[in-house]
Formats: structure tokens, C-alpha cells, sequence
């Protein structure tokens, strides 16, 4: 269902963390143990500004039986996830991220984690999930495929249950870099290229933006209330939408 696995395999190969936080420290020529552990726990820092906000929506905790997240990268998101439920999956596109996330979990103790490709996610039909989360994903997927995940995923998520769904819907980086950026996209082999004119192997990321009111649409669709929208801004602008269904 997702494209550019191949992209995705050599980001994951060379350049897994910078690919999620996309600072130069986070590169693997400058990783170190003490990165590592900063960047792994900014995503305990988002999971638990996620718990705080369903608390405050809810007046209680969450307390997930199985949850997802959907483009799970190293396990950033879904270590500190499975802290948080019983039992949880990672679905990423690259091994080579899924490899990584797996070393992770067994270094933080994590044992109530599954690891799925994309192609595992699709094939696993019958599971059901009580918490769908997924974060800066989407907007590295073309959304012509983008829409069909977000209802896999509500379409797999329990009557009652909770959902963070984040997407992108405007670029607001300069008109230049947007344009030069969507050439790199979407002409085959030109970023390629000019990495080899340049001498340099520096991977690059394709986003995209999403139209809110077809996501909404989609949410409706699946029977799933709104309960918040948080604006997020990392020069795409985007929301996080906040979900109950049924």
C-alpha cells in the first residue's frame, strides 16, 4: 500500500533517526549514546503530552489492550506506547527502521511489542485496535495512499475507542524550496543525480500535504467524533486530531 519502499530502505540503512528529526545532530556520522537517548525521549515526552490531553478530554487515563502506531520508524512513539498499554505494534515500510526500533525495545526491556511490515499490517485483517496513534507519517506518504491508512486504521479501531491521527496540510517553507522539493519528488533520479554531481550521499525526504476536510470526511465515515485539534507547526502546517469512535 505505501510507495518509495525502496527510498525508504536506504533512509532507514543510512540515516534512520535524522529522517524522523531532521537536525544535523541526529545524523549517524554524529549519533552518540547521549543523541540516542535525546531523541528516544522526545518521544516519551509526546506520548505522555498525549496521555495529559486525553485525561484532561476524558477526566481519566487511557488504558490501551492493544494499540498501534503506524509508522513506527526506530520506536521513538511506540516504546513508550507499549509502556502505556498491554500489548503494542509498530508498522513501519523499511526493515531497516523495524531492525533498529526491535534493538531499541529489547534495550528499554519493552517484551509486549510486535513489529510489523506494511505488507504484515495489511494481511493482519482481523485484529482490532482500542488506540490508533500515528505522527509525522503521513506527510512522507502520497496521499492517494495516505487516505487509505487513516481508514485501515479506523476501520480496525474497537467501537469505543481512541485515536490520534496527524496530518499535514500546507507547506509553508519559500515558494523556491517548495518548487525544488517537488521536483526532487516527483522527477525519478534527479536528487540522485545531483547527490553524485555534488560527491555526497544525503537522503532526501519527500512530504505532502493533505486536504483537512477529506480527513474529516473520513472520520465521519468510520464514526469517529472529534474530541480535539491541535495545530502543529514544523513548517508544514498540520493538525492532530484527537478521536473517540462510535
Amino acid at each position: 500500500m505505501d510507495d518509495r519502499k525502496e527510498l525508504w530502505e536506504e533512509i532507514g540503512t543510512s540515516e534512520a533517526y535524522w529522517a524522523v528529526a531532521t537536525h544535523d545532530k541526529f545524523r549517524a556520522a554524529n549519533l552518540d549514546a547521549g543523541l540516542k537517548e535525546d531523541f528516544l525521549g522526545s518521544g516519551r515526552k509526546h506520548i505522555d503530552e498525549a496521555w495529559t490531553t486525553f485525561r484532561e478530554i476524558l477526566g481519566k487515563d487511557l488504558e490501551p489492550e492493544n494499540a498501534i502506531d503506524y509508522g513506527c520508524g526506530v520506536g521513538r512513539l511506540v516504546i513508550p506506547l507499549a509502556t502505556r498499554s498491554k500489548h503494542a505494534i509498530g508498522v513501519d515500510i523499511s526493515s531497516a527502521m523495524l531492525r533498529e526500533a526491535k534493538r531499541n525495545a529489547e534495550a528499554a526491556g519493552c517484551s509486549n511489542i510486535t513489529l510489523q511490515s506494511v505488507d504484515e499490517f495489511l494481511r493482519d485483517e482481523g485484529v482490532e485496535y482500542d488506540l490508533v496513534h500515528t505522527y509525522i507519517v503521513l506527510q512522507h506518504i502520497n496521499p492517494a495512499i495516505g487516505y487509505t491508512v487513516i481508514e485501515k486504521l479506523l476501520d480496525r479501531l474497537k467501537s469505543g475507542g481512541y485515536a490520534m491521527i496527524h496530518t499535514t496540510f500546507k507547506d509553508t517553507s519559500p515558494f523556491f524550496g517548495r518548487m525544488r522539493a517537488r521536483v526532487y519528488r516527483d522527477v525519478p533520479g534527479v536528487h540522485r543525480t545531483l547527490n553524485r554531481l555534488r560527491g555526497r550521499h544525503v537522503p532526501f525526504v519527500p512530504v505532502y500535504t493533505y486536504d483537512v476536510e477529506r480527513v474529516r470526511q473520513i472520520f465521519a465515515k468510520y464514526a469517529c467524533e472529534t474530541l480535539l485539534e491541535k495545530d502543529t507547526d514544523h513548517s508544514l502546517l498540520g493538525k492532530m486530531f484527537y478521536l473517540r469512535k462510535g
